[in-house]
């Protein structure tokens, strides 16, 4: 290890040599948690970074044109237009919030990030539903914007909105959850059956 002795191979003391126990930040939970799906939970990480290849930090390796978004043609390609100025995606994200009865005045990026972050409450299915909801929103932002840049594929927001309730539905549906008035809630809200434990 570190000090130089030799002790037996374990994971665990291999995940311990290699964290640097760095500081805990604020928007780790809205990301890692069982519930949430892998490669909704990696790229928003990189979101929250800002880390996402947007064309803005493309053209800081070289020089190129800027690319403007399309989703919305009226505007540049980037982070912070991306999500959730554009008029698309702030067009998909009001629905987004309606459905999650959350205020919708944060437009911009960390706005929403610390909006998501002051409303986390642990383990509830409104939490665990909150947080896939912005996971999977920021997935699907970023694969309609790819697959328009380079499959000429589009959707509707009403079909794009369809297609992230439904991501959410069958996410919601796959985890066992006890039985309360808030899972009933959700139930309704989002017109499933959950599969509900007792006690």
């Amino acid at each position: 290890m570190s000090d130089g002795s030799l002790k037996k191979f374990s994971i665990r003391m291999a995940y311990s040599e290699l964290h640097d126990g760095g500081d805990v930040v604020r928007w780790s939970k809205l990301i890692w948690f069982s519930q949430n799906i892998p490669k909704h939970a990696f790229l928003l990480w990189l979101a929250i970074q800002c880390k996402l290849p947007t064309q803005d930090k493309i053209r800081r390796w070289g020089n190129y044109d800027l690319m403007v978004c399309l989703l919305c043609y009226s505007d540049l390609d980037s982070h912070d237009h991306l999500f959730f100025n554009c008029s698309y995606t702030s067009k998909f994200w009001a629905k987004v919030m309606h459905k999650l009865k959350m205020d919708n005045s944060n437009t911009d990026w960390e706005g929403v990030v610390g909006a998501f972050v002051d409303s986390y409450n642990g383990s509830s299915v409104g939490s665990i539903t909150r947080r896939l909801c912005l996971a999977a929103s920021v997935y699907l932002v970023w694969q309609e914007r790819n697959n328009r840049l380079f499959k000429d594929e589009r959707r509707s927001v009403d079909d794009f909105f369809k297609c992230f309730c439904d991501t959410i539905k069958m996410r919601l549906a796959s985890l066992k959850m006890k039985w309360s008035k808030a899972v009933c809630d959700t139930e309704k809200i989002w017109d499933i059956k959950l599969n509900v434990i007792s006690g």
